[in-house]
């Protein structure tokens, strides 16, 4: 009896995980998500479409958005606050020639597990080119110039039909002072910068790459001990969605940092 109890626990956790980790999909939406519903388009008939709540009867209402309610395809996008668990159902009324029919598509919405993961490609960088040394009256002044650093998001939970996925990035405002940074170049993946956000087009990784320019200048004084231009470059992302809805669900990796350095040579001494 023991063993049967334990048994039916096993099976009440990977229905429950199998409700909470699974993808969304058109019979398992996560709150947010857009999908597909169709049925074979026969050319002389007419559709109707529409959602009802927990039973047969009771209208979704604002819970599911239509695209059309007629047309033998259609797109539902569910609302965003829904409850994971809740059961809706999708019914396509056929009418052809006065003679109708129906069918019932159960849907119950699931957690989403769509989640983005960024990380630097490199935990340590040198500056792009050597220093660039030149005199202020008899001062020499050093400019270091660029570094060029690279990050790779990396994307959970999604499938092709997800429609890829965006996200927003932000490092201008984690530089220290002098420093700045242009919008980055895609180097790795299928995507796009506009602004602040990435637009990837399909369901894979994606590589960022900052140039970051260093415009402060150091003299022998401000950088006796080598180290001045030294500073880490953190990036950060946020606001995952993925292409058809689905928002990140918060348990992935949101920030990603490089340690930039040079030799820490000392001024010169002499006796």
């Amino acid at each position: 009896m023991k063993k049967l109890i334990t048994f039916m626990s096993l099976l009440m956790l990977v229905g429950i995980s199998a409700n909470v980790f699974a993808q969304s999909t058109g019979t398992n939406p996560s709150p947010g998500a857009t999908h597909s519903y169709s049925v074979t388009d026969n050319a002389t008939s007419s559709y109707a479409w529409s959602v009802t709540r927990g039973d047969l009867t009771t209208a979704a209402g604002a819970d599911a958005s239509l695209s059309s309610t007629t047309g033998n395809a259609i797109n539902i996008t569910w609302a965003s606050g829904l409850t994971v668990g809740d059961w809706y159902y999708v019914h396509v009324v056929e009418t052809q020639a006065g003679c109708t029919n129906e069918k019932v598509l159960p849907v119950q919405i699931t957690a989403s597990n769509f989640f983005l993961a960024l990380a630097a490609d490199n935990a340590t960088s040198c500056y792009d080119g050597p220093v660039s040394v030149s005199l202020n009256v008899n001062d020499p002044e050093y400019d270091h110039g660029d570094v060029t650093l690279t990050y790779t998001i990396t994307p959970s939970g999604v499938n092709t039909s997800s429609g890829g996925y965006s996200f927003n990035f932000d490092l201008a405002t984690n530089l220290p002072a002098g420093y700045t940074t242009v919008a980055p170049t895609v180097s790795a993946g299928n995507a796009s910068v506009a602004g602040s956000t990435v637009t990837v087009t399909d369901e894979n990784a994606v590589t960022l790459q900052f140039v970051v320019t260093n415009g402060n200048t150091y003299t022998n004084v401000t950088d006796a001990t080598g180290t001045a231009a030294d500073f880490t470059a953190t990036v950060g992302i946020s606001n995952g969605v993925t292409g058809n809805g689905v928002s990140d669900n918060g348990s992935g990796t949101y920030s990603g940092g490089t340690d930039v350095s040079r030799p820490h040579t000392t001024t010169i001494t002499t006796n």
